[in-house]
């Protein structure tokens, strides 16, 4: 999820931020990393007995905190969740997959040994958010009165649309991919009481290795690098990626004789 060393290498413009910043303006929020992050508290739980379980009532709660304490900020939440699944990351699903069944069996491995600290960790690695345990949220939202979209894929494509066109001044996320999408203002690693890393990459140029980048840029040589959908040029990380696209003036051509 996300381009890798991405975040790191944007170290430069990262801020300190508390949610409040956009106090009195619409912020889209990526639904399925408030739902990883509630399932945290009680993986166990819901591995072990589903949503029917007694894990159910806390993922909820746990949802709804950090959804009251956006709108007592004076934020307005807009949430979007993914929706169907993309046939061309069909490997990269079948790959997480095969990690949360892994995770599962060292779980339950775990558990009967009575290392329940391990244990909880993996179980935490094997949790997987289904429609049913997101619609728990979803129910919740609704009776809100919440604005909420499901994304007929991914989420990232809605909500880089929302921005773009207006809808919202910022997004809240934990998926580097937003940046590379085209949304300038993004909230990162949110916690329960709002504060987090904000990236705003109108400010991309006054870092050294960015000089003369525009978003179309940062787009291609984030592709370059490697992402979910598509598997990564052997030798070309994102460094090597920025480079190529910086040297090419992004010149789609230019850059594959040069790979080549």
């Amino acid at each position: 999820m996300g381009i890798k060393d991405l975040i790191p290498t944007l170290k430069g413009i990262q801020k300190p931020c508390n949610v409040s910043v956009y106090s009195g303006k619409t912020v889209a929020i990526d639904g399925y990393c408030w739902l990883h992050q509630a399932a945290y508290y009680c993986a166990l739980e819901l591995v072990q007995f589903g949503i029917n379980g007694p894990g159910r009532d806390k993922f909820v709660a746990s949802c709804k905190q950090k959804l009251e304490m956006v709108i007592k900020a004076g934020v307005r939440p807009l949430l979007v969740f993914d929706g169907n699944r993309l046939t061309m990351k069909q490997g990269v699903e079948v790959e997480r997959g095969r990690n949360r069944e892994e995770a599962r069996r060292k779980a339950d491995e775990y558990a009967r040994a009575g290392d329940m600290a391990r244990a909880e960790r993996y179980y935490n690695m094997a949790i997987d958010i289904t429609p049913e345990l997101a619609n728990c949220f979803i129910r919740e939202l609704t009776k809100a009165n919440i604005e909420f979209y499901v994304a007929p894929y991914e989420a990232d494509a809605q909500l880089a649309y929302l921005f773009k066109n207006n809808y919202v001044q910022a997004v809240v996320t934990e998926d580097s991919d937003l940046l590379a999408f085209g949304v300038t203002d993004v909230l990162f690693k949110m916690d329960r009481s709002g504060h987090g890393i904000r990236i705003d990459t109108a400010e991309l140029n006054t870092l050294p290795e960015f000089v003369g980048f525009k978003n179309d840029m940062l787009l291609y040589a984030c592709i370059l690098s490697g992402c979910d959908y598509l598997e990564s040029i052997k030798g070309v990380g994102l460094k090597k990626a920025r480079q190529l696209v910086k040297d090419s003036g992004a010149d789609i051509g230019a850059i594959l004789r040069k790979i080549r």
